[in-house]
């Protein structure tokens, strides 16, 4: 048997569909096990969870001004989910991030009927602190059956560096003022000039090296003055690239956010099919 954690200590669950029992909600089905440190293959019997747990079987009713049926999951610091297992009505349960972004679809691995009660298995690999669950694909789209839930967590590895110790303020006022600037500016470079050019692929960088290497200036102040336009240069190119890299990942959550719908569609075309 693996170590069973007080669920309510560690994970809480939120889920904005009513139960049908009197001061019980969902955490009532949901039983918490920390993960075993050497494991090939976690198995999960909802007969055996509800018979040796304080697991208890729930319906759920759709309030009238909610529509999904979204189960909310996190944990402590101290913990990152594993797997979750869910036994319910649901043939099809969609996984959410942390941030709400869509991250998988899973169907049901097992199903059975007993007593004429549809009972799908689903497991899903988390490896984080939050998630969500939406069931999709339910007997009725105002009411379900949720007979467990079974959550593994895995202890979150600690920094080594837990502080980082105390910080000289003057040295960070030094370093800020402006009349530092060409002098840090020229530190910089000079140290990137000690690096092979050959080593470096960044060709715009090794031609600002290259530039300051040849320039035949001497006046040291002229060269400083040289050495921070050249910086200046190098630190306009670094940031026209982050802006590049910025408008590419929006370009790419416009087409996952198009995607998500299609998928939706797509799923509630299958469900109207499973209806008829």
């Amino acid at each position: 048997m693996n170590e069973l954690m007080d669920s309510r200590k560690y994970v809480k669950v939120k889920c904005d569909w009513e139960s049908n029992i009197d001061k019980m909600d969902i955490n009532d089905c949901v039983v918490v096990r920390l993960l075993p440190p050497e494991h090939e293959t976690l198995e999960f019997d909802i007969i055996r969870l509800i018979e040796d747990t304080n697991c208890y079987c729930m319906n759920f009713i759709k309030p009238e001004d909610v529509n999904d049926l979204i189960v909310n999951i996190s944990c402590d610091s101290e913990h990152l989910i594993n797997t979750i297992f869910v036994c319910s009505e649901a043939k099809i349960i969609e996984l959410f991030g942390k941030t709400g972004e869509y991250v998988s679809t899973h169907i049901a691995y097992y199903s059975k009927e007993l007593k004429d009660f549809p009972m799908n298995n689903h497991s899903i690999l988390i490896e984080g602190t939050e998630c969500s669950l939406k069931f999709e694909q339910l007997n009725k789209p105002d009411f379900v059956w949720i007979y467990g839930v079974l959550i593994y967590l895995t202890e979150a590895k600690q920094s080594s560096n837990t502080s980082v110790g105390p910080i000289n303020m003057e040295n960070v006022q030094h370093l800020l003022n402006p009349e530092s600037l060409t002098s840090n500016a020229s530190k910089l470079l000079s140290t990137l000039s000690f690096r092979d050019p050959k080593l470096n692929t960044n060709e715009f960088l090794n031609t600002l090296l290259k530039n300051i290497e040849t320039s035949k200036l001497p006046d040291s102040s002229n060269k400083d003055e040289l050495m921070l336009h050249y910086f200046k240069l190098f630190e306009k190119k670094v940031e026209d690239k982050l802006n590049h890299i910025t408008l590419q990942l929006n370009g790419f959550e416009n087409n996952i956010e198009l995607l998500n719908k299609k998928f939706d569609t797509l799923l509630s075309a299958l469900h109207e099919k499973n209806k008829l």
